[in-house]
């Protein structure tokens, strides 16, 4: 993706983002940019900064997302641009033979509003929203994974649910998520789904909260999920 068109996918995540306020602390975090650091490059105070992340003030028009937007890809710029270089990349990386399908989402979906679309049982819960779906065999795609290749999981933004099959515990799933960040800190799905488990393994569990990662499980049939996922 060009810088115009990362740009306009941004400011598409705010407008459809009922909550301006959770989207511009996300965000912002997306680039690690402080209150301070955002408000000093909008020649704003960091309390209405700080005001328009808790919900105090009302939302801003376009041409305030605009100029955020702007202000986060100046810094980031000042830094060599890693996130912008990450997000630019997500779009054309080469997909994975791993990868059964993947989906991008018109407008965000709270976590536990998609769980409940395909009958998951959250086991570690975290209330964020996801942008898209990707489902992976990890029979294929986990295994022989290398780090570089985590982002062939990622459609065009990273706040998205990985769906993996094939799986028993979770425990490897979850190891190489943590290994793929590794590669790229700012990459991490927000949600993992574990179709159709034996179990879930507790070191699993434990990486999921520790990376700040929803986890859940699912007996849905895959047939049916592809389904579901895709209307």
């Amino acid at each position: 993706m060009k810088l115009n068109e990362v740009k306009r996918r941004i400011a598409g995540d705010f407008v459809y983002d009922k909550d301006f306020s959770l989207a511009l602390k996300r965000w912002r975090k997306t680039f690690r940019v402080s209150q301070t650091e955002l408000a000093r490059q909008l020649k704003i105070s960091p309390s209405v900064l700080s005001d328009y992340e808790k919900g105090r003030r009302k939302s801003p028009g376009i041409k305030t997302v605009m100029r955020i937007i702007d202000a986060l890809v100046e810094i980031d710029s000042a830094r060599s641009s890693p996130v912008m270089n990450t997000l630019s990349m997500l779009k054309s990386a080469e997909k994975s033979d791993g990868i059964i399908k993947m989906v991008e989402f018109s407008k965000p979906v709270k976590i536990r509003l998609f769980c409940d679309k395909i009958g998951a049982k959250i086991v570690v819960d975290f209330p964020f929203s996801i942008h898209g779906c990707t489902v992976i065999d990890a029979s294929k795609a986990i295994v022989e994974m290398s780090a570089e290749e985590f982002i062939q999981f990622f459609g065009e933004f990273p706040e998205r649910v990985f769906i993996f099959t094939n799986v028993r515990s979770g425990k490897s799933v979850m190891v190489a998520v943590k290994v793929g960040r590794l590669y790229a800190k700012m990459l991490k799905p927000r949600l993992i789904v574990l179709h159709m488990p034996t179990r879930v393994s507790g070191t699993a569990i434990k990486i999921a909260e520790s990376e700040k990662i929803a986890l859940a499980t699912t007996e849905m049939p895959l047939d049916r999920l592809l389904n579901k996922i895709g209307n």
